[in-house]
């Protein structure tokens, strides 16, 4: 819940000083932090029922999805980082992973993708204009 929050948005996709070294570059950008998270890969190999693929599968999808969501222009980021996890959320079930832990990988895209991806408050959002017309004669 943290990630949502728009402090641990603000600081992750605020610029950093010009001598902060490169690993810190890293685990500060959206795509290296969402990288670091190998928690798939070790569930699936770690507990009865999982196997190399499921973790593989889920740790990819949630790096294509901040690879994505990184490379969109800024109006695509949340659609696409939701449909991401909608999708993630429809597969998880069909998808044989370690007993009970159906739920990881859609909490994982929701943290990494959608949560931390999307950077919140960047400009004032557009308002939409209403147009109200009424017909000759008509009260």
């Amino acid at each position: 819940m943290a990630n949502g929050l728009d402090t641990a948005k603000s600081f992750y996709h605020s610029p950093l000083p010009a001598h902060t070294p490169k690993r810190i570059r890293f685990v500060h950008h959206p795509v290296g932090f969402t990288g670091l998270h190998i928690q798939p890969i070790l569930v699936g190999f770690l507990f009865p029922g999982g196997s190399w693929w499921w973790g593989m599968i889920w740790y990819g999808w949630a790096l294509a999805g901040a690879v994505a969501v990184e490379a969109a222009p800024e109006r695509l980021q949340r659609p696409i980082a939701l449909a991401t996890v909608v999708a993630g959320a429809m597969v998880s079930p069909l998808l044989p992973g370690p007993a009970g832990l159906n739920w990881l990988p859609v909490v994982l895209l929701l943290k990494l993708v959608l949560a931390h991806g999307v950077p919140e408050g960047k400009g004032a959002p557009q308002r939409a204009t209403v147009a109200c017309t009424t017909e000759a004669g008509r009260d």
